[in-house]
């Protein structure tokens, strides 16, 4: 789930350097910055008790600049703040008081989750849902069935090669989803829309289940788990009720992105990601994510919720369960000192041409789920060559206090290492391999909350530090649909 803002630092009078960086107080990180190397430099304090990562922005030619900004995505919950300190000229700076929580330089903004009033889970669940329907209804005659086929993000969402699909089939089926969409749209009352959407569901359960195929092939955030619902439910007496079973999207889930609502492709609500983008209707995602600027950090209903869902259990106490040892990062209100005595980030290996990329990949999958289980997922790294030609190292780090979760692996295929500073990877697995295109079995189980950075460096034998591909992979956890199922593992009862 992706909402992007723009940080934007600006003058009328004009500057010639700006340092800003972004501190939490609580558990759910500070999200992801994007920004051109070519307006920033990436810069890293060594003090344990300020953030360690700081953007600078410095006029090249001498020049004065008016405004400079960034992207920021979000975390999906917390409260993050951004402090800048403006250099006027080359000596004279200006800068909030270290205790500011919002001022002119510096703003404090929290992802809103809406729990100052709790209510039943069935009650948000329904709330939930018929927001979504309402971005459905507002984004359905947007593109036409021609031009959503020929977005690239569609064809990768359901894996479809342009030489290769049906077009015909497919515009087809797209158009007959609209006519549903339009037929419920229509329908003022929400109560008589959401039951509307609920018999197109129904109707689309009823005919995958009597041709085996649905209309348009399944998306590969869901194939897996659709396939397993369709050989387990068409045989039951309620289909489309056990096809709504266990819908909810799990902790991680490698290609979903904020227009997704569950696992339960054949719900008409879930037509949303296809006929929006994230980069084109931004309308739409401001409909599903709530920001509030200029607020406190770590709101006091926040916790009130995390213990009424599990009582006698303090929040911190959650969050440290399964970190891989002590962490001596604090991430408190930093202070002014965190500018200063700072240290460049440097690069040690360079970037590979795209080329050499290509030849590998790092899928990062869902791994069927026992009862009364923990999601884990699979981590491979392939090659359309032979790995025993390379050295492969497979590091995983994280920015949160929440940890990186667990690894399970067989030690005569890896060798692992634990970083020991704070701003390298808290483990690292390194491995040669035999003629085999496809790494040893690794099972990893994420944490709780925060966000795992998966970083793949491959190395060619016999040319020492030559770096043959470069794989990244972020995988962000969802606080809020964690809850349930943190009060599950605790004895409180399995939900849909």
């Amino acid at each position: 789930m992706f909402f992007y803002s723009t940080v934007e630092v600006s003058s009328r009078a004009g500057f010639v350097e700006t340092r800003f960086t972004l501190a939490t107080t609580g558990n759910c990180g500070v999200g992801s910055v994007l920004f051109s190397p070519d307006k920033f430099q990436l810069m890293r304090s060594q003090n344990p008790d300020c953030p360690d990562l700081i953007l600078i922005a410095k006029s090249k030619s001498g020049t004065m600049m008016n405004s400079v900004d960034l992207t920021w995505i979000p975390p999906l919950c917390g409260c993050v703040q951004f402090r800048a300190l403006v250099f006027v000229d080359g000596k004279t700076f200006v800068r909030d008081w270290a205790g500011v929580s919002n001022g002119n330089l510096t703003t404090t903004v929290c992802v809103h989750l809406q729990t100052s009033q709790l209510e039943p889970l069935t009650k948000r669940k329904k709330r939930i849902r018929d927001l979504y329907g309402e971005a459905l209804c507002q984004v359905r005659n947007r593109y036409s069935s021609m031009e959503i086929i020929q977005n690239e993000s569609f064809r990768k969402r359901h894996d479809l090669l342009p030489e290769f699909m049906d077009s015909e089939a497919i515009v087809a089926a797209l158009e007959r989803r609209r006519a549903e969409a339009d037929h419920c749209c229509k329908m003022d009352d929400l109560i008589y829309r959401s039951e509307c959407l609920d018999n197109v569901m129904k109707s689309r359960v009823d005919e995958l289940c009597s041709k085996g195929l649905p209309d348009i092939p399944f998306t590969t955030l869901r194939k897996r788990h659709m396939i397993d619902r369709k050989e387990f439910c068409c045989t039951k007496y309620n289909p489309s009720g056990c096809v709504q079973h266990f819908q909810r999207l799990p902790y991680f889930s490698p290609g979903a992105t904020q227009l997704d609502f569950s696992m339960n492709e054949l719900d008409p609500i879930n037509d949303l990601a296809d006929w929006a983008t994230l980069e084109k209707d931004q309308d739409v995602l401001q409909m599903l994510t709530v920001l509030k600027f200029g607020v406190e950090m770590e709101p006091k209903e926040i916790i009130m919720e995390y213990e009424k869902i599990i009582p006698g259990i303090p929040l911190k106490q959650i969050f440290a369960e399964e970190r891989l040892g002590p962490s001596s990062k604090k991430m408190l209100f930093f202070s002014d000192h965190c500018f200063d005595e700072l240290k460049p980030h440097s690069q040690i290996i360079k970037h590979s041409d795209q080329s050499s990329k290509r030849n590998f990949r790092l899928d990062v999958k869902p791994k069927r789920r026992l009862n009364h289980t923990r999601q884990s997922y699979s981590v491979e790294i392939r090659s359309i060559r032979s790995l025993s030609e390379f050295k492969i190292i497979l590091a995983a780090h994280t920015l949160d206090n929440c940890g990186i979760g667990t690894f399970k692996f067989q030690e005569r295929d890896y060798k692992a290492q634990t970083g020991s500073a704070s701003h390298c990877p808290q483990l690292s697995l390194t491995s040669r391999f035999g003629s085999r295109q496809k790494t040893p079995a690794l099972t990893w189980t994420p944490p709780f909350c925060g966000c795992v950075h998966f970083r793949v460096l491959v190395f060619e034998e016999g040319y020492a530090g030559k770096l043959s591909g470069n794989l990244t992979k972020t995988a962000c956890i969802s606080l809020e649909v964690s809850l349930p199922d943190l009060a599950n593992m605790r004895g409180r009862g399995e939900g849909n």
